[in-house]
């Protein structure tokens, strides 16, 4: 053989094995990307599962104080045989309210953070609301007619009626 033909084999042969190299770490890296993107699902989706809990849909039960402390063990019943059992994975929250103490913005707000928030600690959302005794309902301004409505306590993502604090009433907020 002459010396341009082994020169040329050569040549041909280092070239052939850099490409085969580079063809060869490229499809490394791949395979090693992939198979981390898997282990990194994998294991998050683990830890998901294992933390989550399921959502348990709340109901608030607004009692007069003084009505609860008479009749509680009825309240309670209404509560957990009733009410629970009408809706699937519901929990009823008796609330005790003096009347006295909260007015109807207040009720507004502690409900709409039930809402919004939850019970503390625990995956949950508020579907219902039951009043039971003398308990402040809101009364609304809606195009100068002037009515008592639970409306604002259970319209909380796009209200229809907001607190005005210069007039202490609810008002229409179709701005």
């Amino acid at each position: 053989m002459s010396k341009s033909v082994i020169k040329t084999r050569v040549s041909l042969f280092t070239h052939l094995f850099t490409t085969k190299s580079s063809i060869s770490l490229v499809f490394f890296v791949y395979c090693v990307s992939i198979l981390s993107q898997l282990i990194l699902v994998l294991t998050t989706s683990q830890a998901n599962a294992e933390t989550s809990k399921p959502l348990s849909r709340l109901i608030a039960v607004l009692v007069d104080q003084p009505l609860y402390d008479e009749f509680a063990t009825p309240i309670n019943r209404y509560a957990s045989k009733y009410l629970q059992a009408q809706y699937s994975d519901s929990k009823a929250i008796i609330i005790p309210i003096k009347s006295e103490n909260f007015q109807a913005q207040d009720i507004h707000k502690m409900l709409q953070n039930l809402y919004f928030e939850g019970q503390q600690d625990t995956p949950s959302e508020l579907i219902g609301v039951t009043l039971i005794g003398d308990i402040a309902l809101p009364v609304v301004n809606d195009s100068g007619y002037y009515y008592p409505t639970i409306y604002p306590y259970i319209d909380f993502l796009d209200p229809q009626f907001v607190f005005s604090e210069q007039d202490n009433i609810f008002i229409s907020n179709s701005a």
